[in-house]
């Protein structure tokens, strides 16, 4: 079938790759500068940390590293980490210990609360995205997300690379009409207990549910766009989330004694028939799992009825790396429609592009373009996923999660 989402054709990618160098044409005012980061960074060593818990992100970087080499002169090294958290405590400790040169990290992947803690204790190089060449094929104007991350203004510390939306996956063969609202989830949850389950916080895609859930059910929505005053005042909205999942944990997988401790936990309940529902913030999750055979064929993909939970994906550059230039080059490449058709094919990734396809050329977008052999229902179009929620301030996650665990933790 034809993917309705934009990507490469894979009998010319490879080469395409290989061949095609695209950087945006700069201002006259801005080519000496961008020409002097070019030279700076040659022979530069980037130590780009990155979650590393996936294979496909992870050929995805070295791919990208060895592009960044072979063009630029840049050699990059991924360091897989499993917490962002901990690369930005890495930092902050610098920081502490007057540690302002030379540090050991040149590039995150990060956003929410991470990009918020270091843009809070000044632990960023920049602005720096108004040097890359490639940011100019980004419109804020159209996406103010490429810009904001979780309402927190990036203020050009930080640049886009990918899309995410919080969606749900579920075995059709069990049901072929998802529940795609919180409420609809513990309605199907009472006519079919313990066929329903998510990932216990503070694992990521576990949160995402329970911020779900929490925007669905709380009548004060607009109140989880600013930081909560005080306990009290996160109490308020929170105790709508409580309520419900006081009435869900009981019918849920294991009677919500047990959660998966990650994402890739519940998929596996998923494709060994445990649970009928799973969630991810990758968009094209069941056609990746069918393809590399950890899905059925009877697992597919829809949308929240309301709209998923939607953020971006940012790389930043920390206040005392060592390789500040170097790891501009890297931020640019990623942002360039060869890096983006890349990660936008599912074959290598399958996160939707930051790019405004209008600003491309028709060879560029033509590099988007891509027959995949899906089956019905397991990859979702991008007109489906222009209905999303925004993320809520950071100062939530940490509410959500200290109460989930006071509440419930102790019974797993």
């Amino acid at each position: 079938m034809k993917n309705s989402l934009i990507l490469l054709a894979r009998s010319c990618f490879a080469l395409l790759c290989a061949s095609l160098l695209y950087v945006t044409p700069l201002h006259a005012e801005n080519h000496s500068e961008w020409n002097n980061i070019l030279k700076e960074a040659k022979g530069q060593h980037v130590f780009w940390n990155a979650w590393g818990g996936d294979d496909r992100f992870n050929n995805f970087m070295r791919w990208a590293g060895d592009q960044v080499e072979e063009q630029y002169g840049v050699k990059v090294t991924h360091v897989k980490i499993n917490d962002t958290a901990n690369a930005v405590r890495a930092v902050l400790a610098d920081k502490q210990a007057g540690k302002n040169q030379g540090g050991k990290i040149d590039l995150i992947w990060i956003n929410g609360s991470n990009f918020f803690t270091m843009k809070k204790n000044k632990l960023l190089y920049g602005p720096f995205t108004d040097k890359l060449p490639n940011f100019a094929l980004v419109s804020p104007e159209k996406n103010p997300a490429t810009v904001t991350d979780f309402t927190i203004n990036t203020d050009g510390y930080e640049a886009p690379w990918g899309l995410a939306q919080f969606i749900i996956i579920y075995n059709a063969d069990k049901t072929q009409s998802p529940p795609r609202h919180s409420n609809d989830i513990l309605a199907y949850a009472k006519k079919n207990p313990g066929r329903i389950s998510y990932a216990s916080p503070p694992d990521f895609t576990g949160t995402s549910f329970l911020k779900q859930v929490l925007i669905e059910q709380s009548k004060e929505t607009d109140i989880l766009s600013r930081p909560p005053r005080d306990a009290e005042d996160a109490e308020a909205v929170l105790k709508h989330l409580w309520a419900y999942l006081d009435v869900l944990h009981p019918l849920l997988w294991r009677q919500g004694k047990d959660f998966p401790s990650n994402a890739v936990g519940l998929e596996k309940l998923l494709s060994d028939g445990f649970v009928d529902l799973s969630f991810s913030f990758n968009v094209n999750a069941a056609w990746l799992g069918i393809s590399q055979g950890d899905f059925p064929k009877s697992i597919k993909s829809t949308t929240f009825s309301n709209g998923g939970l939607s953020n971006v994906n940012f790389t930043a550059i920390p206040y005392n790396a060592n390789a500040k230039e170097g790891a501009m080059i890297l931020a640019n490449f990623l942002l360039s429609p060869q890096a983006q058709a890349r990660r936008q094919n599912p074959e290598f990734w399958g996160d939707p592009s930051v790019l405004d396809f209008d600003k491309l050329s028709e060879k560029e977008q033509s590099l988007f373009d891509y027959n995949i052999n899906a089956p019905e229902g397991a990859v979702i179009s991008l007109k489906d996923l222009q209905i999303a929620q925004p993320e809520p301030h950071p100062d939530w996650i940490q509410h959500i999660e200290v109460g989930w665990k006071k509440r419930y933790a102790q019974q797993s």
